[in-house]
């Protein structure tokens, strides 16, 4: 999805749990890094790190497949 502003993953999986859930949706949002160590640091920004949204069993935001990361820190 494209917006007119810089939206990062944290972003957009912070605003995302909050709409679903003033919707009454239940979600967890998780924070990862890159399971490769080299991919780890490739980024000359700093580490691979993403972070995504599930509501169930499906990825609504940082998807469809986060299977590259492993996550650190899970927030329902």
């Amino acid at each position: 999805m494209a917006v007119p502003f810089k939206a990062l993953c944290i972003e957009q999986t912070l605003a995302a749990s909050l709409m679903l859930r003033i919707r009454g949706v239940p979600t967890t949002a998780y924070i990862g890094v890159h399971r490769d160590p080299v991919q780890r640091v490739a980024d000359p920004r700093g580490y691979n790190a993403h972070a995504w949204l599930r509501a169930g069993d499906e990825v609504v935001i940082g998807g469809p497949d986060v299977s590259d990361y492993v996550p650190l820190a899970m927030f329902a």
